[in-house]
């Protein structure tokens, strides 16, 4: 039954995984996720066994917690849909949906109408057909990982699609039958390049809608691919479409049409009696051309007005930075759409960003694009308006292609633009031309550098076998040129005018070069990236120029809105303003709002001005408050992340002059900063090392410790902490060294890396460097760690524990109620579990109210041990759950595995074995997400809990007296 006070719902599988309730989009969650409701999309109406949806998630291989991972997934899936429509089903799941609520089910009922039809009115069911093919997108489950859209179920949608093109195909005999279906078969030929039935479709269409001109075209782009990539010529069926517009072209060039060249007049006369001149003005197609799959799908799509009649001319931006392809593409792009535009096409190099000319002046251009039209110049107005209304009656009324490269801003484009709907124009800039976007209703396209696979097939697509035969090296060369095509051309070209060379040469050529940007330098000077970058920064403003320079310092791959601005020491604002402007010039892009990325290249450049440009002294500067920034932004996240930090105890101090701290707005905000900020933090500590700024390591990687250690980072966590501990001891640091010593004690435990000798040397030498600077309520903390190492009930824990709780009695007696947790877990390690309730239950009150979670989670784990001592195994069970969930909510994903653990053993003592087993499978998922050694341990747990009848306790599950949670450090 559906729920009928909820919105209605409805999901599409044509193209992107997508879900709507009502107008608002579902979040599917997770790519995996995704990809297991997209399976059950394609099977709606039929149960899909666990087993296949198991091997199409994994293809490669299923790891253990498989099924459990799968039960989650439909858990969170089953919100998303009506009630009862996901339910289990002969071994496996099934979602009933009706085709109103899915775009593959209406597609279905429309192409089942067409063929109902098909006989006695083919109009209506090609009609039915093109309903049915609106609903689609693109190839099936767009978004999904391609491993898993191999998979036979996704392959059947894609080709029951492709059997409909081709039947719809044999219904349109009508000219505006054919236009109708054009723009699908498009696509499908686009989907499969080497498809002949398909591609045989498109041409009939094409030449049945009176394009026949394109219908050549098509016919020679794939003759070219097949003979390319197979070697072979067009089959019979292609050839025989060929052959068919071919005979009805010749026939149609027997009667003069009224637009042809023949039909006009030929002498001279008054302007509008100009001759008919096509203007073929393009560059040359780039016969390597290769990538932007999706940016040539996109412009084509909308170049030719696909879907909907043309009311003006149709303008397509596309910006990027320096050297990422733009005008190859635009020039690519207008050779694959020229054939839809017969009356020719106008280029022009507007020179926008060229220092060794001027721009173009717009005057130019148009008398330039006049005299392409055919126009003498005997016959040209005077004023650039005249000129203007005269180029825009020349092109009214016909097809043509304009692209305008290189334009410098929105005027040095907009008069350019043809007027007449049946035109298109493409214009490139360094600038994103927002004017454009908003006056004109142009179409943006920001081009980004190419992926790792488009990089690859561009080098294999120039170097042929020497890329394909060192695929490691070439892996090396995509990630040095960081995507940029023209440094992947210029890396081409070097490779290829010296074959003698290996590509492995090559790439440690370009690896020991001391100045990266010199090694994509061609010896005859024509092209280096240093020069292109230039044309965008010798633009800038003087304030811009100077930041540009500055963000070569940042180590990280992104950088946010407040690091520019302490970087530059300036207000947010103002540099809000400044890169905003460097983001216009596409020398940095915007990710995010406030968040930005330069390309390594372009950092390369910018390092390099830094260091030709700016005086020691203001580069020392701007580091230095780079660091400060750091520092005081991890600080403050730090003590969000755990309340009971104070940044005091490092040795905090108030922030530089002209430092802008982040600062985060709560925990979540603060967790999610540090995730972003992880691996700039962790660079940024070697630098400090390095610098050196010994209280900056340490600060640095104290306040990371808390986020480092939930997230279970242990060889970011170790790193930071040996740094901390040379720090401290270069600078003679007691307090300091002792946190080291604390957190690598912590390291070395079983939460971390496991290495008890380890940990055990560090906890001591901890205990005795806290005792020296006279930190005891931290000498008492690393006490209690300590005991937890012990055997329990030793006599060596008793004595660790009774000096934990000397410490923690006297820290109370000076009024102090911080360590209620910690004195909680002291009287649990000595089994005194009375003693210790009354505590615990202060600590969770105390912690709920000031919102420390991972604390609170500590303080139910105690209570879970205590509840179970005295026997009330219901309020332990609640509060080990209550435990669970609040350190999963903090992020500590191994803490609630062991107490998942603690819990699963109850569930055994107490003769539920079922409940124990699904318990030690979530924490099984945990450790193995975390690659805890612990997993192994679980594992073997499993298996015995479920070969075994009966269920027997594993020994030792039954004392409680070691049992305990030893709060986190401060």
């Amino acid at each position: 039954m559906r729920d009928r006070e909820r919105p209605a719902v409805r999901f599409s599988v044509l193209g992107p995984v997508r879900g709507w309730e009502g107008d608002a989009e579902l979040d599917l969650g997770a790519p995996q996720q995704r990809a297991l409701f997209a399976l059950l999309l394609v099977h709606a109406g039929q149960p899909v066994p666990l087993t296949s949806i198991v091997d199409v998630l994994w293809p490669a291989g299923a790891p253990a917690t498989a099924v459990n991972i799968v039960h989650r997934y439909v858990s969170r899936l089953r919100r998303l849909v009506p009630d009862g429509t996901l339910a289990r089903s002969s071994g496996g799941y099934r979602l009933d949906l009706d085709d109103a609520e899915l775009d593959l089910l209406a597609f279905r009922r429309h192409v089942a109408e067409a063929r109902s039809a098909a006989e006695h009115d083919p109009h209506s069911a090609l009609a039915s057909v093109v309903q049915a093919l609106r609903m689609w997108r693109g190839p099936v489950a767009v978004g999904v990982e391609a491993q898993i859209r191999a998979a036979p179920a996704f392959a059947a949608i894609d080709q029951e699609i492709a059997d409909v093109l081709l039947q719809a195909a044999g219904l349109a005999e009508h000219p505006d039958c054919a236009s109708a279906l054009l723009p699908f078969l498009r696509q499908g030929c686009a989907s499969a390049p080497l498809d002949e039935p398909m591609h045989a479709a498109l041409i009939r269409t094409l030449g049945r809608s009176g394009r026949q001109a394109e219908a050549f075209a098509a016919f020679a782009a794939l003759r070219g691919r097949l003979v390319d990539e197979l070697g072979v010529d067009p089959g019979p069926e292609v050839a025989a479409a060929h052959r068919d517009v071919l005979l009805a072209h010749t026939t149609a060039q027997t009667t003069p049409h009224p637009a042809s060249p023949q039909a006009q007049p030929t002498g001279p006369g008054p302007v509008g009696a100009q001759p008919t001149v096509r203007p073929a003005q393009l560059p040359m197609d780039l016969p390597t051309f290769s990538g932007r799959a999706e940016q040539m799908q996109h412009l084509t799509t909308f170049l030719r007005g696909e879907g909907a009649g043309p009311t003006a001319a149709r303008v397509a931006v596309i910006s990027g930075m320096s050297g990422v392809g733009k005008t190859t593409l635009a020039v690519h792009c207008a050779h694959v759409v020229a054939a839809d535009f017969p009356d020719g096409q106008l280029y022009v190099n507007m020179r926008g960003f060229d220092p060794s000319a001027r721009p173009l002046p717009v005057d130019e251009a148009v008398r330039g694009f006049l005299a392409a039209l055919g126009v003498p110049d005997s016959d040209l107005p005077a004023g650039l308006d005249e000129q203007v209304a005269l180029y825009r009656t020349m092109t009214s009324g016909r097809r043509i292609v304009v692209v305008l490269d290189n334009v410098r801003d929105t005027e040095h484009a907009r008069v350019l633009l043809p007027g007449a709907p049946e035109c298109v124009a493409i214009v490139t800039s360094r600038h994103l031309l927002t004017g454009l976007v908003i006056r004109e209703g142009a179409d943006p396209t920001v081009l980004e550098p190419m992926s790792a696979a488009e990089s690859e097939t561009f080098l294999e697509r120039r170097l042929g076998r020497r890329s394909v035969a060192e695929p490691a090296v070439t892996r090396q060369i995509v990630a040095l040129c960081g995507g940029l095509p023209l440094a992947l051309a210029i890396f081409s070209a070097r490779a290829t005018t010296h074959p003698h060379f290996t590509l492995h040469e090559l790439t440690a050529e370009l690896q020991a070069s001391l100045n990266r940007l010199d090694a994509f330098d061609l010896a005859d000077g024509t092209l280096n990236l240093r020069v292109v970058f230039s044309w965008s920064y010798q633009l800038l403003t003087r304030d811009a120029a100077e930041l540009f320079r500055l963000l070569s310092l940042d180590p990280g791959p992104t950088l946010e809105l407040a690091t520019a601005a302490s970087l530059a020491g300036r207000e947010r604002t103002q540099t809000r303003d400044l890169l905003a402007e460097l983001a216009r010039a596409n020398l940095v892009t915007e990710l995010a709002p406030g968040r930005f990325r330069v390309h390594d290249l372009v950092r390369a450049y910018s390092a390099e001005l830094l260091h030709s440009e700016d005086p020691p002294g203001a580069r020392q500067a701007a580091s230095a408050r780079l660091l400060d920034h750091y520092v005081h932004s991890s600080l403050r996240a730090a003590v969000l992340i755990n309340p009971r930090r104070r940044p005091e105890i490092v040795g905090a101090r108030a922030p530089l002059p002209g430092v802008t701290p982040h600062a985060p707005a709560g925990y979540s905000e603060a967790v999610g900063w540090f995730f972003q900020q992880r691996s700039t933090l962790l660079k940024m500590i070697d630098l400090a090392l390095a610098a050196p700024a010994d209280p900056a390591v340490w600060q640095l990687a104290w306040s990371m410790e808390n986020y480092l250690q939930r997230h279970h980072y242990c060889a970011d966590w170790e790193s930071a902490q040996q740094a901390a501990l040379t720090a401290a001891r270069r600078a003679g640091d007691v307090g300091a060294q002792a946190r080291a010593q604390h957190g690598l004690g912590i390291v070395y435990s079983d939460r971390a890396l496991n290495i008890p000798e380890r940990s055990r040397t560090h906890l001591l030498e901890a205990i005795r460097l806290f005792g020296e600077s006279g930190d005891a309520l931290n000498q008492a903390t690393v006490h209690l760690r300590y005991a937890t190492m012990e055997t329990p009930g030793s006599g060596n824990q008793q004595r660790h524990v009774a000096e934990a709780l000397r410490l923690y009695h006297e820290r109370e007696r000076q009024g102090y109620t911080d360590a209620h947790d910690y004195i909680a877990a002291a009287y649990v390690r000595l089994g005194d579990y009375k003693q210790a309730l009354p505590y615990a239950l202060a600590a969770v009150d105390l912690l709920e109210r000031v919102g420390d979670r991972h604390h609170q989670a500590c303080a139910w784990s105690e209570l879970t041990t205590i509840y179970t001592a005295l026997g009330d195994d219901v309020r332990a069970l609640g509060a080990c759950e209550r435990s669970v969930t609040l350190f999963l909510d903090a992020g500590d994903r191994f803490l609630a595995a062991d107490e998942l653990e603690m819990m699963a053993r109850r569930y055994a003592n107490a003769g539920r074995p079922l409940f124990a087993l699904n318990t030690l499978r979530r924490a099984l998922a945990l450790y193995s997400e975390i690659c805890s050694s612990r997993a192994a341990s679980v594992r073997a747990a499993i298996t015995a809990l479920a070969a075994e009848a009966g269920w027997p306790t594993p020994a030792g599950t039954g004392s409680t007296a070691g049992r305990g949670r030893t709060p986190q450090r401060r």
